[in-house]
């Protein structure tokens, strides 16, 4: 049922109120959304609690704002029909108010019969207008998708190209002029992370991402000041083009919004399927035709980013099999091929923890497990897990855990012989 949303006005409450109820007795689809007793205070109202309305039934002569004045005003904020209500004496006022665009009028007594022969006639009009404005909204959707369509199929398009003849770069007046920023949103380790899943269950991790992507987008930018592109680069990442006008601010988006994007596309994505993604920001530019530029940048950042994220892989799992050595962090450096200094520097950032913590704590989480497991003294324990003093160890333990070795062992151990 389409809904007409109707304003009435007249300074005169008795027939304000008939008015009122002959409106509501013409069906259930007419809706008063206000009724007012001068023009302006309908004007001053309707515009700062920007109220939307289809059809005025409004008296001509009103004190403050007349009608013919109202309509007037009115016009240049909304579309909308009116119905004018007046004495005999206002001819003169009628004929300009047609020539406004008013669609008709009453005189006053208002005739029954005749208000709803006029508002049936209003009725059919608005419906006409509304199914008209529909049909249109769908034709520019429809447009704005074809559109769209193309912008994502020539951006994919150069994504892949390495360089080009600067007179192939007329595409970029296909998008709007000012700001733009590119994000490059790539699976880690994404060979490892599908061994064991079938094509089903790899299809369907990738469709989770996909819409995952398109929702967080959605929700940090939708009618944002922002535009947004987003398609895939190869099987295995992602390319997202955010735009802001001239004039709109002077960052493209804020960082905080951006980090806030990755951060809920980052966590979503881990809770949600097998892979986790690194996200890359390039620098803020205005040609697109610095697109292809802009694109190795990020893609360089990412790789980097990438085999510095594997060498922390690899030291991590060279500590794990080397937990009974004696380990420092030139060995561990050595492994990854990295100056020591930097290498703590970049574990520390990259994981939240320093070096020492991590090998710490490698080292009790696996004591624990070889004192539920196993039936090995603590001394021998302690000697496997690279602790070659026992009460060293017994120490750090208890720091750690809040027991000692064997009063973890008692409350823990599923052998059937302990050792303390």
């Amino acid at each position: 049922m389409t809904l007409i949303k109707t304003i009435i006005v007249d300074d005169e409450a008795r027939i304000r109120r008939g008015i009122e109820r002959m409106v509501r007795s013409c069906g259930e689809e007419w809706e008063i959304v206000g009724t007012f007793s001068d023009g302006k205070e309908v004007y001053d109202t309707v515009l700062n609690e920007n109220i939307k309305f289809d059809v005025l039934i409004s008296d001509v002569r009103m004190p403050e704002m007349d009608g013919l004045t109202l309509q007037k005003e009115l016009n240049q904020h909304f579309s909308f029909l009116t119905v004018f209500i007046s004495g005999y004496d206002d001819f003169e006022y009628l004929q300009t108010a047609i020539q406004e665009g008013a669609v008709n009028y009453l005189l006053k007594p208002i005739d029954r019969e005749q208000f709803y022969v006029q508002l049936n006639k209003v009725k059919q009009k608005v419906i006409t207008r509304k199914i008209r404005e529909q049909e249109w909204l769908e034709m520019r959707e429809k447009a704005n998708m074809l559109e769209y369509a193309k912008q994502i199929q020539r951006l994919s398009e150069w994504t892949w190209k390495e360089e080009n003849d600067i007179s192939f770069f007329n595409w970029t007046k296909q998008f709007p002029a000012g700001k733009y920023q590119l994000l490059y949103v790539s699976i880690d380790q994404a060979l490892s992370k599908t061994h064991g899943l079938t094509t089903e269950e790899w299809n369907t991790a990738i469709l989770t991402v996909e819409e995952k992507l398109e929702a967080v987008l959605d929700y940090h930018f939708h009618n944002s000041y922002a535009n947004k592109w987003w398609w895939r680069g190869n099987p295995n990442c992602y390319w997202i083009l955010l735009h802001q006008d001239y004039g709109a601010g002077e960052k493209t988006i804020p960082e905080a919004a951006i980090e806030d994007l990755a951060l809920e596309l980052k966590t979503s994505i881990q809770k949600q399927t097998p892979f986790t993604l690194s996200i890359s920001l390039g620098d803020e530019f205005s040609d697109l035709s610095l697109f292809v530029e802009m694109k190795k940048q990020l893609v360089s950042i990412a790789t980097a980013k990438k085999r510095h994220h594997l060498s922390i892989q690899a030291a991590k799992e060279w500590i794990q099999k080397n937990l009974h050595e004696s380990i420092t962090i030139k060995k561990i450096a050595q492994q990854v091929y990295m100056n020591p200094t930097y290498f703590c520097d970049y574990f520390k950032a990259q994981t939240g923890e320093t070096i020492l913590d991590y090998v710490t704590t490698a080292r009790l989480e696996k004591a624990k497990e070889l004192l539920g497991n196993t039936d090995l003294k603590i001394y021998d324990i302690s000697a496997h897990v690279g602790y070659q003093d026992t009460k060293y160890f017994s120490k750090l333990f208890k720091q750690w855990m809040g027991q000692t070795p064997s009063q973890f062992r008692e409350e823990h151990s599923v052998s059937s012989y302990i050792v303390s």
